[in-house]
């Protein structure tokens, strides 16, 4: 990187959050413990303040599901990220939820088993982003078709710090995807990390004329990389 780079910024080499010295939060859920690190947010995002104690199994601790279980937003924050001149070109989004599925539910599903788990994970997909998409009939050319995982081969898993997370991506073709990555909590919850990308001022997020792409993946690989569940 040149010394005009340094000061000014550079498309190629966009301006990041830092995890390296980023604080650690740890968050006591009773039977098990989170922690992950906690860069510097960025004001156009939203941020919420998460607890540092949360009972899991107390209902009064969530907001109800359409779907009959229970979810609880948890983390919320942003990350712009900054090219030449200074300017923002893009960023990332994450949500943290935890979801509670009560016993009436223990007779129908068993996050040990995978496929269990992935046949649930099919059905939130589907009630959260069906009304998104469009027959192919129906698409113009004004308008991308919205994917996201209908079978189990959309999923992707992979073993973090000892946990088996379960990793998607939703999105238009052509646009700046989200991220999902999953993984029970206990045999009633899961917890879900949802990542927004961004592209900002019209800008192509594929362009090679930035490293928004690589940029923003980097950004969502650090984070999950950094996450770490202790079970009591």
């Amino acid at each position: 990187m040149g010394l005009l780079d340094i000061f000014l910024g550079s498309d190629l080499n966009l301006k990041r959050p830092n995890f390296r010295y980023a604080p650690t939060v740890e968050l006591s859920l009773g039977k098990c413990s989170l922690k992950f690190k906690n860069p510097d947010h960025s004001a156009m995002y939203p941020i919420n303040v998460f607890p540092e104690s949360f009972d899991l199994y107390d209902l009064g601790n969530y907001d109800p599901n359409g779907t009959g279980d229970y979810y609880k937003v948890f983390y919320e924050r942003g990350w712009q990220l900054f090219g030449k001149s200074k300017k923002s070109r893009g960023g990332v989004g994450v949500v943290g939820n935890i979801f509670y599925f009560t016993e009436e539910f223990q007779k129908r599903i068993n996050f040990k088993e995978i496929e269990c788990f992935h046949d649930l994970l099919l059905f939130l997909c589907n009630d959260f982003w069906k009304s998104r998409t469009r027959n192919p009939e129906e698409i113009t050319s004004e308008y991308s078709a919205f994917r996201y995982p209908i079978k189990h081969d959309d999923f992707t898993v992979t073993h973090i710090n000892q946990t088996a997370w379960t990793s998607f991506t939703a999105g238009a073709s052509g646009k700046p995807p989200n991220i999902g990555y999953a993984t029970p909590l206990t045999k009633n919850h899961i917890l879900y990390f949802e990542f927004k990308l961004e592209a900002f001022q019209s800008l192509d997020f594929y362009s090679p004329e930035t490293n928004l792409k690589e940029c923003s993946f980097s950004i969502v690989d650090e984070f999950i990389s950094n996450v770490e569940i202790s079970q009591s």
